[in-house]
């Protein structure tokens, strides 16, 4: 989403300087505009290099894939086994800790 909006400033700040080069936009106005725009731009950059950094902190090891691995083969079998009973899936669903909540809309 962010190299969307990065894009589009970045092609209004092109529009903006083609119709000052054509003479019809007044250089007071491509001047107030192209700051509004190199500001929004920057701060734009600012964002996506914080979220990439992020993101490349949030980075999973190899140690998380397979921990996340053995939970899902434990719930898989808890699955399995709820078939037997209902106590059995309501453990399961409890050691998920899912929740949900029923609406009643129009009767």
């Amino acid at each position: 989403m962010l190299d969307s909006l990065l894009a589009e400033r970045r092609e209004q700040l092109g529009r903006a300087l083609d119709l000052y080069l054509a003479g019809d936009f007044p250089k007071e106005l491509l001047t107030e505009r192209q700051a509004r725009l190199e500001k929004t731009i920057s701060g734009l950059e600012r964002e996506r290099a914080d979220l990439t950094r992020r993101l490349d902190a949030d980075e999973m090891t190899s140690i998380q894939i397979m921990t996340l691995q053995e939970l899902v083969a434990r719930v898989g079998t808890g699955i399995q086994v709820a078939e037997a009973g209902f106590a059995a899936k309501r453990g399961v669903v409890e050691a998920l800790d899912v929740w949900a909540t029923l609406s009643v809309e129009d009767g």
